[in-house]
């Protein structure tokens, strides 16, 4: 049986959370931390059985922090929660500390500097494999969010097929070949994607509406309830939302 729900831009009442978003369920931090550490145990465990590797401890520490925050992030930013706090229109004042820089994906992404890390610590990889993959990721989010409302997912998802092909093409460092696909997929698909945020119908909800089914109203945060023009002469559905003209529109 599907569970009723509907597309809700108002934030609840509650503290901001920068992990999951405001007002994320029990089942969904539950997924961000099954991802994170079965992400970590399969990456881990492959460099201890196979590679042969003769990694330091503090280096399995750094490996494990690194892949539990870029697979949990993959899923975290992809929460509907999580798209509703980086999406919703909201005023300048509203806005404070990281909740301001989770909101701009161009700078949330430039702070992400994992591959040169990993470059310069483990060994394995070439010299500009790390400065290559951060430059790449950085590219894909700018070109997502260049893009109109309509191409953005389609735009990452180029991102992503295409990063999935080149990664293994690439010599990095060992154990770490997943690195490119993996924060494409963290910051081109599932941050910077602007998408309509889902979330479940409560009992009371449903007893007030009247409603048993999911219901899906307008789906872009600037869309109003104006009934839309039905001029027959208009040929060109309007955009729902415009593509970004300056550099400050896209960060």
């Amino acid at each position: 049986m599907t569970t009723p729900s509907r597309v809700d831009w108002s934030l609840p009442a509650g503290r901001p959370n920068a992990l999951y978003g405001t007002g994320a369920r029990a089942e969904e931090k539950v997924l961000v931390h099954l991802t994170g550490i079965s992400a970590t145990v399969v990456v881990v465990g492959h460099v201890v059985l196979t590679t042969g590797t003769s990694w330091m401890l503090w280096q399995y520490v750094v490996a494990a922090v690194l892949v539990f925050d870029l697979a949990g992030g993959v899923v975290a930013n992809g929460l509907n929660s999580a798209k509703r706090d980086h999406h919703a229109p909201r005023g300048q004042e509203d806005e404070h500390g990281v909740d301001r820089m989770l909101r701009k994906p161009v700078l949330f992404t430039a702070l992400h500097i994992h591959p040169v890390v990993v470059g310069m610590v483990f060994p394995g990889g070439s010299r500009w494999w790390g400065p290559g993959v951060y430059v790449a990721v950085l590219a894909a989010v700018i070109l997502v969010r260049c893009c109109p409302l309509y191409l953005q997912r389609p735009m990452a998802l180029f991102a992503c097929s295409l990063t999935a092909v080149i990664a293994p093409l690439t010599t990095a460092p060992e154990g770490f070949s997943w690195l490119l696909p993996i924060m494409v997929l963290k910051l081109a698909l599932a941050h910077a994607v602007q998408e309509e945020p889902y979330r479940p119908v409560t009992a009371a909800q449903r007893h007030r509406c009247g409603f048993t089914k999911s219901i899906r109203p307008s789906t872009s945060p600037a869309d109003t309830s104006a009934p839309a023009p039905t001029d027959a002469s208009a040929t060109e559905p309007a955009e729902d939302s415009p593509q970004p003209a300056l550099w400050k529109d896209i960060r």
